[in-house]
């Protein structure tokens, strides 16, 4: 059998099996599954057809979120949020940085290709974003406010040229620093900024405080971070959690569990998907975490995959992309192909309850 014949011979066998599911979940569920939920419009280069019928035992929970004003732009949106289904295909990341960091490698252009080139249709950029820092402190390891401007132009104008090949949106990883939180907010309005991705990489206002990737035997630091991180997402201003899991907690396993169970709990009743991180996975660090993912499937929590690139090999990864896939169906975690984009702002009624 050729390459062609296999290949066609691979098509019309997803075709089938997917008429056959859609069939399935029609006589079961009949029309109270949910539209958004019932194809995933994927289009690849080796399984081009229109669409992909999504297996599923549930209507799932991100259909239901929340009523009031707290939740109203992701109620808006959430229709357009697609499970995904394992082929080793990645629709969306969302997390991706440039060298702005000082220490991602490359240029945007080149994650761009290295996109394209791995089926990807969404790639959105969030570099680490700027803060402001007392005078004299400066974080070697994201971009200066005043880089902020042409961050901005360069992946706009980068997003005009690509538009015919894919979707690019423009947003920031940000840490939830209370001391320098409004000052953020109020400099970020002035920009096209479209999502933040929370990243909790340090406690309190990071300086002179505890790092969340230094072993941590400190039951109370870990508590403090839960307590800020939902803090930072109840200002409603997050798209997602970037690596939840990230603080290297080594004391206690209950403790640990009942503590992040408490974060993943507050994630599910507000809609908040959280990452699987790529970047850990890669380089096996203690982050994604088989304790926390375990926890997250006991709740129910939706997860998103995120490259958290730092150089173009790092955008597309297959490997990556199945290792990441097996912790997901181990933990039985529920897998969003995209998210709802949440633009952040310093409205009242969009934080969220505690």
């Amino acid at each position: 059998m050729g390459i062609k014949d296999l290949i066609a011979s691979i098509r019309f066998s997803l075709r089938y099996d997917a008429e056959q599911l859609a069939k399935k979940n029609q006589k079961k569920y009949g029309d109270s599954v949910p539209d958004c939920c019932r194809m995933n419009r994927l289009q690849h280069p080796l399984f081009s057809y229109p669409s992909r019928i999504l297996p599923f035992t549930n209507p799932p929970s991100a259909c239901r979120i929340g009523s009031g004003p707290a939740v109203a732009r992701r109620q808006r949106a959430v229709q357009h949020t697609v499970l995904r289904r394992k082929f080793e295909i990645m629709l969306a990341n969302y997390h991706t940085h440039t060298w702005r960091c000082h220490h991602a490698f490359g240029t945007e252009r080149e994650y761009i290709e290295a996109a394209i080139a791995g089926g990807l249709k969404i790639l959105g950029f969030s570099d680490h974003t700027p803060q402001f820092y007392p005078e004299g402190f400066v974080d070697h390891d994201k971009m200066l406010p005043e880089e902020l401007p042409e961050y901005c132009d360069t992946i706009l104008a980068l997003k005009r040229e690509y538009a015919s090949d894919i979707e690019i949106h423009l947003g920031l990883e940000v840490e939830y620093y209370p001391a320098f939180w409004d000052k953020l907010l109020d400099y970020v309005q002035g920009f096209p900024i479209e999502y933040f991705l929370l990243g909790q990489h340090h406690l309190g206002n990071e300086i002179d405080d505890v790092s969340s990737f230094a072993p941590c035997h400190d039951p109370q630091d870990l508590v403090r971070y839960v307590d800020q991180c939902i803090e930072g997402l109840s200002t409603g201003a997050f798209t997602y959690f970037a690596h939840p899991d990230l603080f290297h907690f080594v004391g206690d396993g209950s403790f640990y569990e009942a503590q992040m169970r408490r974060l993943c709990v507050f994630a599910k009743e507000h809609d908040i998907p959280l990452e699987i991180n790529f970047n850990g996975l890669a380089d096996h660090r203690n982050y994604p975490d088989p304790r926390f993912w375990k926890i997250a499937g006991e709740v129910g929590n939706a997860a998103v995959f995120g490259s958290d690139a730092h150089g173009k090999e790092k955008v597309f990864n297959a490997a990556t992309v199945r290792a990441a896939e097996k912790l997901a169906q181990q933990s039985h975690v529920r897998v969003l192909e995209t998210v709802p984009l949440i633009r952040p702002s310093r409205k009242k009624d969009n934080r969220l309850s505690k």
